[in-house]
């Protein structure tokens, strides 16, 4: 009688462990999902900056997807990862262009975001996205257009910010 009483406890306690494992997953899943294109675009350079292939590729789809695929899979995936950061580590902010958002249809956009780099030009670059299965994937990706910055990276925002850091950096050091 004590023996099957352990093993009923035993037995709930495994089934209750799987179900909250099963739950946590669902939910780091739809965490994981891309509600909107621009948490989508967040996702890939997020991965691109930690290297994460796996997470890279999974905000693609179509031929696009396929093509990057075969791209990680022709280098070792350490190298595909490494390339990933060597993208994103120029790129010093980024922005969605609000005013140049296109959607046709309920599924389908095109984001241009603004990518800001310091000491070279910046760069448009549309993406192209439609919802697939309730998540947000990239299916095409525009060539870039290079501009120059309207004030460059690095500018101090107010007038007179250089010249209150100079007079910072010349004030006596405490003894």
């Amino acid at each position: 009688m004590k023996l099957t009483k352990q093993l009923a406890a035993g037995l709930t306690t495994a089934i209750l462990i799987t179900g909250l494992i099963i739950l946590a997953a669902i939910q780091s899943r739809n965490r994981s999902a891309a509600d909107t294109a621009e948490q989508c675009l967040e996702q890939m350079f997020q991965a691109m900056k930690a290297g994460d292939v796996a997470g890279y590729l999974a905000c693609f789809s179509g031929e696009l997807r396929e093509r990057l695929v075969s791209t990680a899979q022709d280098q070792t995936r350490e190298k595909f990862a490494q390339y990933l950061k060597d993208l994103a580590r120029p790129i010093k902010g980024r922005a969605v262009m609000q005013d140049k958002i296109e959607s046709s249809g309920p599924d389908t956009i095109r984001l241009v975001v603004d990518r800001v780099y310091d000491g070279r030009p910046w760069e448009y670059q549309a993406y192209r996205l439609r919802r697939e299965a309730g998540s947000w994937k990239i299916y095409e990706i525009e060539p870039p257009v290079l501009h120059d910055p309207p004030i460059p990276y690095g500018t101090p925002a107010y007038a007179g910010a250089e010249k209150s850091d100079e007079a910072e950096q010349s004030k006596p050091s405490p003894p």
